[in-house]
């Protein structure tokens, strides 16, 4: 750090107080202060560490492999210096590679370096915690390409591979010899041989809200091609997501097969693709006392080497016997979860999903069918009762003209006799 005289402040001296605004810059600064400028206002980053028109970027990242680092550095404009493995500045094989960004023509200098490269790398076991195993190195950011300065900076690069597999890059502005007290400034990444999603069937990303029943999928797939080249879904855990006595962990797959559990949800068998990658086909679900559904999974990732012999599901006592003696290989964690609404937690307004709404089409479509069906039986109802009345009407009509026709033929012979009667008088 600078000490600045009266006016200026920042890691280099560079901010006139003054120009400092209180309020923020647009887009907002991520890792700096608001400072006016022309012709709009700028991010003036507070720490040496970031840069980017909104201090978004770092100047040292750091990508971890089963076998390798991959480190990035940006050395502050203009450098003319160079870039390479602490102690190995002779050896072209730890030098740091320049790389101008065509687009931006942002300069950077990258390596990737073999942990058994012989670049001055470091392995710790049980560092910083048991079972853990550290891999590190320092690098120099030369200030000029042939001398030593007092403007050489360090950065401290670290891999630390457990099952949280963080892995952790330190930068500071310090002279080269006194990188004992090395400034703490740090960043983490997460080492992904195996890249774990949970997504619909169909391959989309899941947009809330998600409801019981919707298709889903568990999908794997291998990120680290240059060291394994096959991996296995060992097992596999859904937990509700609460702590304590209200936690709830029930298996789904055990040695690369469903479980009792497992097989009451999936839709598919257990699908092993060639990119390499496996889809685990299921209808969402929930506990009864909790939304959240947490999946923790164990993958078995193997070299071209490895005997990785995938189980026979169809037998699947002797295929869970044969995966515990015959698997091989380095065994990771990954970790996901989704939140699943029941259908009486829909949201006022809020669109359902499309498998929600063919149950809803569905479910009116029946309604409109009963309907129908009641339509239809009272309409014969109707015709059956209105027959039987034209059909009393018939009948008594019918019977009206008999009795009339049988009142026309008798009436004549009685007129007779009584004419006869009143002639013989």
């Amino acid at each position: 750090m600078c000490s600045c005289t009266s006016g200026h402040t920042g890691y280099d001296c560079g901010l006139a107080s003054d120009t400092i605004l209180s309020t923020p810059c647009d887009p907002p600064c991520q890792n700096g202060i608001c400072y006016t400028a022309s012709p709009q206002n700028k991010c003036y980053c507070s720490s040496d560490s970031y840069f980017g028109e909104a201090c978004e970027q770092r100047r040292a990242q750091v990508s971890c492999f089963g076998d390798r680092f991959n480190i990035t550095i940006v050395p502050f404009p203009p450098f003319f210096g160079a870039v390479y493995v602490k102690g190995n500045r002779t050896d072209d094989a730890c030098m740091f590679t320049q790389v101008t960004d065509p687009d931006t023509n942002l300069l950077s200098y990258q390596a990737s370096l073999e942990f058994n490269s012989g670049c001055s790398i470091m392995k710790v076991n049980n560092t910083p915690m048991p079972e853990e195993t550290t891999y590190s190195t320092k690098v120099t950011i030369g200030n000029s390409p042939v001398f030593e300065t007092g403007y050489d900076f360090a950065v401290k690069a670290a891999c630390i591979f457990s099952d949280s597999d963080d892995q952790n890059v330190s930068v500071g502005v310090v002279p080269v010899d006194e990188r004992t007290n090395f400034p703490k400034d740090e960043t983490s990444t997460v080492y992904e041989p195996v890249k774990f999603t949970t997504r619909r069937a169909n391959g989309m990303a899941i947009t809330p809200p998600l409801y019981i029943g919707s298709p889903l999928k568990l999908f794997f797939t291998l990120t680290d091609l240059q060291k394994y080249s096959k991996f296995q879904v060992v097992n596999c855990d859904a937990v509700n997501g609460l702590e304590n006595n209200n936690a709830m962990s029930v298996r789904i797959i055990e040695n690369g097969c469903p479980t009792t559990a497992g097989a009451s949800i999936f839709t598919s068998p257990i699908i092993y693709d060639d990119i390499p990658s496996v889809s685990v086909y299921f209808d969402s679900f929930r506990f009864p006392n909790s939304p959240i559904v947490s999946f923790a999974c164990d993958v078995n990732v193997c070299k071209p080497e490895d005997l990785c012999t995938l189980p026979d599901c169809s037998v699947q006592t002797r295929s869970r016997r044969s995966a515990d003696s015959n698997a091989t290989g380095e065994h990771f964690s990954v970790k996901g979860s989704i939140s699943v609404l029941a259908p009486k937690e829909t949201e006022t307004g809020g669109e359902l999903p499309n498998d929600q709404r063919e149950l809803e089409v569905d479910n009116e479509n029946c309604l409109q069918q009963q309907e129908i069906i009641v339509v239809v039986i009272m309409l014969a109802i109707t015709v059956v009762f209105l027959l039987i009345v034209t059909l009393c009407f018939s009948l008594s009509f019918i019977k009206s003209k008999y009795r009339s026709q049988f009142t026309a033929l008798s009436s004549p012979p009685t007129a007779l006799n009584e004419i006869r009667k009143q002639s013989s008088c």
